[in-house]
């Protein structure tokens, strides 16, 4: 389920952060190998933190880890990204994209967010174009990015019992270190 779906099916901010431990748990599948890429890291890092039974192995891809500086991204004032403070704040996102969620998408979000842009065709933007016009679907995104910004208490968690190992390779000053990092991806090939 993508998380304007889980916007639309809500009707209100989409109570996430311990669906994925609970879901482990429920079908009994644990310990997993658990990923967690994108906006999905804190959610999945607190799994990690308060259920290490269930994870047998985590890894934190193109994310930022509570405790680490995500919440740096957020502050425009030091070369945050404006868009997760709109929609992390009540109503603005249905105040300011309501009508505009192609636009958002195409001429914000694709170009400045990922690094072929080009790749997306007309098609491609559609379909999540439609999907977040429908009513309450930015509940789902509201919801994630809120949380985000207060999972800091997580990193004063860590898992000591259980099968799960955590080693935390995000740097301390996340927002400050992301730029020599994709520097060094890029020179490796």
């Amino acid at each position: 389920m993508d998380i304007a779906e889980a916007g639309v099916r809500s009707g209100s901010e989409w109570k996430y952060t311990e669906r994925p431990g609970e879901l482990i748990a429920q079908l009994d599948a644990g310990p997993v190998h658990l990923t967690g890429q994108d906006i999905s890291g804190p959610t999945t890092f607190r799994v990690t933190a308060t259920r290490p039974d269930l994870v047998r192995s985590y890894a934190a891809i193109e994310t930022g880890l509570p405790g680490s500086g995500v919440e740096k991204l957020a502050d425009v004032a030091h070369g945050g990204a404006w868009h997760i403070g709109v929609l992390a704040a009540p109503g603005l996102p249905e105040m300011l994209l309501a009508g505009r969620e192609r636009a958002f998408l195409a001429q914000y979000a694709i170009p400045s967010l990922c690094v072929t842009p080009d790749a997306f065709t007309d098609d491609d933007i559609d379909e999540p174009a439609r999907s977040y016009a429908r009513p309450g679907a930015f509940n789902g995104a509201a919801g994630l990015y809120r949380s985000m910004l207060r999972e800091g208490e997580v990193s004063a968690l860590s898992p000591s019992t259980g099968s799960a190992t955590m080693r935390r390779e995000a740097p301390d000053r996340l927002a400050d270190g992301l730029p020599p990092f994709y520097e060094k991806l890029d020179n490796l090939g």
